[in-house]
């Protein structure tokens, strides 16, 4: 199931680049630069962070390996919700690991 996980990787970074590449398009202030911008930064983002956190606890990684440094919570409930759907092992003990894998988070300060 970490297969899956992988590919809507590969397809929000590549959704990301078409994005980009539309942004580009749009010179100036334009309001359709400006909301393909927002959408990439606040909504793409932020599924790319999340999908990429499960899939290094899927893979067995610490969190200090999958992420080192970071300035920004993430959003643990979509993390977990995909560890959950994509993980093979039994719910119970995926939640159970996934507690302890995420009490070694540390918010940076500025």
């Amino acid at each position: 199931m970490k297969t899956y996980l992988k590919i809507k990787q590969k397809s929000l970074a590549a959704e990301s680049r078409i994005i980009k590449q539309e942004e580009r398009k749009w010179k100036g202030d334009h309001p359709l630069r400006a909301s393909l911008r927002q959408h990439r930064i606040y909504e793409v983002r932020v599924h790319s962070r999340s999908t990429n956190l499960a899939y290094g606890f899927l893979r067995g990684r610490t969190y200090l390996q999958v992420e080192n440094k970071t300035y920004r919570k993430p959003d643990w409930m979509e993390v977990e919700r995909l560890a959950i759907k994509y993980a093979t092992d039994d719910i119970r003990g995926v939640k159970q690991k996934f507690t302890e894998w995420k009490s070694s988070y540390v918010l940076l300060e500025r």
